[in-house]
C-alpha cells in the first residue's frame, strides 16, 4: 500500500496565499487531499478532496476565477470568512466555462470585488473523488463594454472565459454590425480596445479558441457602446488547418492608418437553435493580434539562434512574380504549376555562422516551407532563389506523424539575410491553409554541433527528421544503424544526481548519455540509456555526476521511422561530497533506535574494503554505532529506492553488512545480508549486540537492468536494539544475598552468548543470570515455580558456562508443570552461577526461589493407639524423608521414605512411648 501525503493546503488553516493581482494563474494538484470537519459543501455532488486558496483582489471591480486547464472534473467556490466552520458562501460552480460540452472547467464571475475583502477560494472534485492537476485562474472579467481590456502591441495574445457572459442592452449583433434593442438578447460576448503602435496591416483572431466564435472590429464615434462603427467582422468557424483539433477561430485583417485609432474588439459565442431556443457557445476564448506579414516587403523580422514564431495564411495571398513552390528547385525556382498561394514571410539574419533547421513542426495544416535569398539590395521579389528546400514534408519532414516541414539550413552566415516563406502544400483535394508554428534552433545532428545546455534545470528541443549517424557513432545497445541523432552537451557543475529525460517529444526516443572527447568516438563510454519509461513512452535516466565532467547527451528514435521534435529536459541535485563514503568517515548512529536516509548515486569503494555478502558493489556508505546495552539489534534498509534508469522507483538492491575492528583491512564480519527473505531486494541483519561495542555498519548495492549496471538510490536505513535484562550476559549476572531467597526477573529481549551450553533434548531460548554463595553446607532446592513462562533452569559451578561446569539442568519439576526444580548438595561459601532461559523462546516474567530441603514441622498430634501423627506442608508427587534422633543433636537416622499425596502432608509413626524421648524431621529428597 501506498500512502500519499495530504497536500500543503489541504486544510482551510493552510490555505494557500495567492498574489493580490488582477492576473495569476497557479497549479498544484489535490493528490491526498481530504475534507476537514465543518467544511462546507461546494456543490452537493463534491466528493472530498479539496484544497483551499486566499486572494485579495489589487483593486474593487470584477474578476474571473476558473479551474479551466485542470486534469480532472472540478467544483469551484468562493468564500468569506475566517474558519472553515463559519464561512459564507459568495459563488459556487460546477462546468460554467461551457455547461452544453463535456467537464472542461468551472467558472465564477466575482461581481463588485471588494479589495478590502479577503476571499477563501475550495477546489474539491466532483463525483467519483478524481484527483491530479489543478489550474487555477484570475483574470479581470471583460464581459462588458465599460470593463473592457486595453491592450497595445504589435503582438498580443489574451484569454478569457465567456462562460457568465451576457449580452448588454443596445449592443452591436456582431455577425451584421447592427444594434440590437433588445434587453434581453442572446449572447456570450467579451470586449478589448487595442491601440495600434504603428500603421499597418495587421490579423485579428480568435484561434485556438475551445468553442466557435463570432469576431468584429470596431471604430468608436463617441464614448458609448451605441456609438461603435463595425469595421470588419468574421463569423466562419476556422479550424487553424486540421479539423481533427478541437479548436476553432476567426481571422480578419485591420488596416491601421495612423497610431490614433483605437479600436474595440468584441468576441461572441456562435449561436444555434436548439428546439426554437437560441443557445450561445462558451469556453475559453483567445484572441491574437499580430502584423500581417503577406508580402515580402512585410516580412516579419526574427532574431536569435534558437526562435519561435506564430503567424496565420487564411487572408495571404501570392504576389505577383512570386516564386513556385511544387517541383522547384535552386535550378529551377520558377515553374508554373498551380499552388494554394497562401504564402506569408520573415526574415532572420543567423547570430552566428553554423548549420541551423528551420521548420514548420506545430502548424495546423499541410505546409510547404522555403528559405531564399535575395540577390538585390534593396531586395525584391524577383531578386529571390533558393537558399535551401524547398521541401512539402510528405515523405521526410519535420515529423512522420503529421504533414509539417523541416529545412536543414548548412553554413548559414552572420552576413547573409534568409527570407523564410510558408505557404500551403499542393493537394488537389484540399485547400492548405490555417495557423502557423515556424521554428529555428541550431542543427545538431552531429556531435561537434552539439548543443550545451548549463545550469540546474535546462529544456531544449530539435529536429531529427533530416539527422543521420555519423561514421563510427556509438549507439545504445541494440539500436538499428540508421537512426536520426541529435547531439546535446551539460557539464556538471558539482556532485550530484542528474535526471535527464525527452518528456514532451513527439515520437518514441531512445536515449544515451556518453563520456568521451575523441572526435571518432574511440574513447566514448556509455553512461546510461534507455528506450522509454513509464513518462508516455519518452526516455528517462538518472546518474551521479563527477565534478566538470561534460556528459554528451543523444537522442533519437527507437528506429529510423521514429522522427519528429526531440524534448530534452535536465534536472540537476547537487550534492555535497559524501562524508560517510569512507570506512575511517562513517557516520555516528546513537540510541537504541535510529533512522537515518543517504544516497549512495557518488560513493566509491575503497581499496581493500570488503565485498559485502559476497557482492562486489562498488558505491558504499559507512555507518558506526556504540550499543548503548546489551540486546537483539537489528539494522535494514526496508523502503530504500532505486533512481537506477531501468530500476527507478522500484525497491533499491542494497547489501548489508556489520562489522567490529579498528581499520578497514582488520575487520571481523558479525553480520550480512544481501536480499531479506520478505522484503527482497532491501537488505536486513540480526545479531545480539553487546553494550559499549563499535559496530561500523556498511551499506552497498548489487547490479541491475540489461546490460547489469549497478544499483543507485535513495537508502533508508533503520537500526533498532531490543533492550536486553541487565542479568542477560555470564558476565552481568546478579547476586543473590541470604537464604532462602526469591528473586525476579524477566526473559523479554534476552538472548543466547556464543559458546553457551544448550542442551539438545531442551529447546531453550534467550537466558538470564544470578550467582549465589552458599551459607551453608547440604541440600538446597533451585525452583522458577511463580514464573509465568515455560522455563529451562541451569545450575553451573565456576567461571564460565560451559558443559564442564554444569551441575544440573531441569526443564520441568514434574509431569504438566510448566515450571523447573533441581535439588543440589551445596558447600557453604561456594558459588554457584544460575540460568533461566523460556522453553522455545518464550518470554516473561520469571521467579527464582532457592529453598532449603527441609520441611517445616506443622504439627504432631498423639493418637489414642500411642503413634503419632506428624504434619508437614509438601508438594504432591514429591519424595520425603521421615527423620528421627533421641538428642536434637542427632545423630538422625532415616525412618521413612513417602511420597507426597496432598498438601499439608500427613505420617503416622511408630509409638513413642516406647523410648523416653524422641526428635522428627522431614526432608525433601530426589
Amino acid at each position: 500500500m501506498v500512502c500519499v501525503a495530504a497536500p500543503a493546503h489541504d486544510l482551510f488553516q493552510q490555505r494557500l496565499v495567492l498574489p493580490s493581482t488582477n492576473r495569476l494563474v497557479v497549479t498544484t494538484d489535490n493528490v491526498g487531499a481530504t475534507t476537514e470537519t465543518g467544511e462546507p459543501l461546494i456543490f452537493p455532488e463534491a466528493d472530498g478532496a479539496t484544497i483551499w486558496f486566499e486572494w485579495r483582489p489589487p483593486t474593487n471591480g470584477n474578476y474571473l476565477i476558473t479551474t479551466y486547464g485542470s486534469s480532472f472534473d472540478t467544483v469551484l467556490g468562493v468564500f468569506t470568512g475566517n474558519t472553515v466552520s463559519t464561512l459564507t458562501p459568495v459563488a459556487v460552480d460546477n462546468d460554467g466555462v461551457n455547461p452544453w460540452g463535456p467537464p472542461g472547467g468551472d467558472l465564477i464571475a466575482l461581481t463588485n470585488a471588494s479589495s478590502s475583502v479577503i476571499y477563501k477560494i475550495a477546489v474539491d472534485s466532483f463525483i467519483g473523488g478524481d484527483q491530479g492537476v489543478v489550474q487555477l485562474s484570475i483574470l479581470p472579467n471583460n464581459d462588458t463594454f465599460t470593463d473592457r481590456r486595453r491592450i497595445t502591441g504589435a503582438y498580443v495574445e489574451d484569454i478569457s472565459y465567456n462562460g457568465k457572459a451576457g449580452k448588454e442592452p443596445y449592443e452591436h449583433t456582431h455577425s451584421t454590425g447592427s444594434i440590437n434593442r433588445s434587453t434581453n438578447a442572446p449572447g456570450k460576448s467579451l470586449w478589448w480596445e487595442w491601440t495600434a503602435p504603428a500603421p499597418g496591416t495587421y490579423l485579428v483572431s480568435t484561434f485556438p479558441s475551445s468553442c466557435h466564435t463570432v469576431l468584429s472590429v470596431y471604430r468608436a464615434s463617441g464614448p458609448l457602446l451605441t456609438n461603435l462603427v463595425k469595421v470588419v467582422s468574421d463569423t466562419e468557424v476556422w479550424w487553424g488547418g486540421d479539423i481533427s483539433i478541437d479548436r476553432f477561430g476567426n481571422l480578419v485583417a485591420v488596416t491601421v492608418t495612423t497610431t490614433s485609432d483605437v479600436y474595440r474588439i468584441a468576441v461572441d459565442g456562435a449561436q444555434w437553435v436548439d428546439q426554437g431556443v437560441t443557445n450561445t457557445q462558451s469556453g475559453q476564448i483567445t484572441l491574437r493580434i499580430q502584423p500581417h506579414n503577406d508580402n515580402l516587403a512585410q516580412a516579419l523580422p526574427l532574431s536569435g539562434a534558437v526562435v519561435t514564431a506564430t503567424g496565420m495564411n487564411g487572408l495571404a495571398t501570392e504576389e505577383e512574380g512570386e516564386v513556385n513552390k511544387t517541383n522547384a528547385t535552386q535550378d529551377d525556382p520558377f515553374n508554373t504549376r498551380y499552388f494554394p498561394k497562401r504564402s506569408v514571410w520573415w526574415k532572420w539574419t543567423p547570430p552566428a555562422n553554423g548549420n541551423y533547421l528551420v521548420t514548420t513542426y506545430g502548424s495546423y495544416f499541410n505546409t510547404f516551407l522555403g528559405v531564399l535569398t535575395n540577390a538585390q539590395n534593396p531586395p525584391v521579389i524577383s531578386g529571390l532563389g533558393w537558399a535551401v528546400g524547398p521541401d512539402t514534408s510528405d515523405d521526410n519532414g519535420a515529423s512522420a506523424f503529421d504533414t509539417t516541414s523541416l529545412v536543414p539550413l548548412a553554413n548559414a552566415r552572420t552576413n547573409q539575410v534568409y527570407y523564410i516563406m510558408v505557404d500551403g502544400a499542393y493537394d488537389v483535394n484540399a485547400e492548405n491553409y490555417g495557423f502557423i508554428k515556424l521554428g529555428i534552433v541550431p542543427d545538431n545532428n552531429m556531435v561537434a554541433n552539439r548543443v550545451m545546455l548549463t545550469g540546474n534545470d535546462a529544456t531544449s528541443y530539435s529536429y531529427n527528421g533530416r539527422a543521420n549517424a555519423e561514421n563510427r557513432e556509438p549507439l545504445p545497445p541494440n539500436a538499428e544503424r540508421d537512426l536520426r541523432t541529435l547531439w546535446w552537451g551539460w557539464v556538471a557543475p558539482s556532485n550530484g544526481l542528474v535526471t535527464i529525460d525527452t518528456a514532451g517529444s513527439s515520437f518514441v526516443t531512445l536515449l544515451g548519455v556518453w563520456t568521451g572527447n575523441s572526435p571518432d568516438f574511440t574513447d566514448y563510454q556509455l553512461v546510461a540509456w534507455n528506450v522509454y519509461g513509464t513518462n508516455d513512452f519518452r526516455s528517462r535516466v538518472s546518474f551521479p555526476t563527477v565534478p566538470g565532467r561534460e556528459y554528451k547527451i543523444q537522442v533519437t528514435g527507437i528506429a529510423a521511422s521514429e522522427y519528429g521534435e526531440a524534448v530534452v529536459n535536465i534536472h540537476f541535485d547537487p550534492m555535497p561530497a559524501l562524508a560517510n563514503d569512507n570506512w575511517a568517515n562513517a557516520a555516528l548512529l546513537s540510541g537504541s533506535s535510529a533512522t537515518v536516509t543517504a544516497t549512495n548515486s557518488i560513493a566509491t569503494r575503497e581499496t581493500g574494503e570488503p565485498n559485502h555478502a559476497g557482492v562486489a558493489g562498488g558505491r558504499s556508505l559507512w555507518w558506526r554505532w556504540t550499543a548503548p546495552g546489551n540486546g537483539v539489534t537489528t539494522i535494514n534498509t526496508y523502503d530504500s529506492i532505486s533512481w537506477h534508469p531501468d530500476n527507478f522507483g522500484a525497491p533499491l538492491d542494497t547489501v548489508l553488512a556489520v562489522y567490529t575492528g579498528s581499520s578497514l583491512t582488520a575487520l571481523s564480519q558479525v553480520a550480512t545480508n544481501n536480499d531479506d527473505a520478505f522484503f527482497a531486494p532491501n537488505s536486513s541483519v540480526t545479531f545480539t549486540a553487546v553494550v559499549g561495542r563499535t559496530y561500523y555498519i556498511a551499506v552497498d548495492t548489487g547490479l541491475v537492468g540489461d546490460p547489469p549496471s549497478q544499483d543507485y538510490g535513495l537508502i533508508n536505513l533503520s537500526l533498532e536494539q531490543l533492550t536486553a535484562p541487565p542479568n542477560d550476559m555470564f558476565s552481568n549476572r546478579i547476586a543473590i544475598a541470604g537464604f532462602p531467597a526469591t528473586v525476579t526477573g524477566t526473559t523479554l529481549n534476552a538472548t543466547r552468548e556464543t559458546g553457551e551450553y544448550s542442551n539438545p533434548s531442551i529447546v531453550g531460548g534467550g537466558s538470564i543470570w544470578w550467582t549465589w554463595t552458599a551459607p551453608f553446607t547440604g541440600r538446597a532446592i533451585f525452583t522458577t515455580e511463580g514464573s509465568s513462562i515455560d522455563t529451562v533452569l541451569a545450575v553451573f559451578r565456576g567461571v564460565n558456562f560451559s558443559v564442564a561446569n554444569l551441575l544440573g539442568q531441569n526443564d520441568f519439576a514434574k509431569e504438566g508443570a510448566r515450571y523447573s526444580r533441581l535439588i543440589l548438595n551445596v558447600t557453604s561459601n561456594n558459588t554457584y552461577n544460575i540460568s533461566v532461559e523460556g522453553q522455545f523462546g518464550a518470554q516473561g516474567d520469571v521467579v527464582l526461589k532457592i529453598l532449603s530441603t527441609n520441611q517445616v514441622l506443622s504439627g504432631a498430634t498423639l493418637l489414642t493407639n500411642g503413634q503419632l501423627r506428624l504434619t508437614f506442608p509438601a508438594f504432591p508427587a514429591y519424595n520425603y524423608e521421615i527423620l528421627y534422633a533421641d538428642d536434637v543433636t542427632g545423630p538422625w537416622q532415616s525412618l521413612d521414605l513417602v511420597t507426597a499425596t496432598n498438601n499439608p502432608m500427613h505420617y503416622i509413626t511408630p509409638d513413642p512411648r516406647q523410648t523416653p524421648r524422641r526428635f522428627y524431621r522431614v526432608g525433601e529428597v530426589d
